[in-house]
C-alpha cells in the first residue's frame, strides 16, 4: 500500500488560488509515483480540481445525511459523486463540535457514501486534549 497524503482545504482559497495550487501540485507530484494524493477542496471547486488534477483523487469535505430536498447549503452524496468526488470526509471534529454532528448522522452519511460509490474517510477523535 502506498503512503496517502490527504489535503483538506477547509474554507480557504478563491477559484483563482485553487487553480494555481493545483498547477503547483501537478508540477510537484509528477515524480512522486509512490504517493496516493487525495485533495478535499471546498465543494464549489470539486469539478475544477477533478478536471485539472493530473495525479490523485478528489474528496468532498462533507456530505449531507439526506439524499436531497430543502437543505440549503448542503451537498448530497450523489451531487458530490457527479462532480468527481471519489472520497468524502465524515465526522471531522469541526463538524462534530461546531455543527453538532452525532454518530447517528455520520452513520447515515456512511450509508449514502456506500450507496453512491464514494469511499468514506471517517475521522475519529475529538479535541486536542482528548
Amino acid at each position: 500500500m502506498n503512503p496517502i497524503i490527504a489535503a483538506n482545504w477547509k474554507m480557504n482559497l478563491t477559484k483563482t488560488e485553487a487553480a494555481e495550487l493545483i498547477s503547483q501540485v501537478n508540477a510537484t507530484m509528477d515524480p512522486l509515483t509512490n504517493i496516493e494524493l487525495i485533495i478535499a477542496p471546498g465543494h464549489c471547486y470539486l469539478d475544477l480540481v477533478q478536471s485539472t488534477l493530473k495525479k490523485g483523487a478528489v474528496a468532498a469535505q462533507n456530505i449531507s445525511e439526506y439524499t436531497g430536498g430543502a437543505y440549503t447549503g448542503e451537498i448530497s452524496a450523489q451531487m458530490a459523486k457527479s462532480c468527481g468526488a471519489a472520497y468524502a470526509i465524515l465526522g471531522h471534529s469541526e463538524r462534530r463540535h461546531v455543527f453538532h454532528e452525532t454518530n447517528e448522522m455520520i452513520r447515515k452519511k456512511l450509508e449514502l457514501c456506500y450507496g453512491n460509490g464514494i469511499v468514506p474517510i471517517v475521522c475519529v477523535g475529538e479535541t486536542l486534549d482528548e
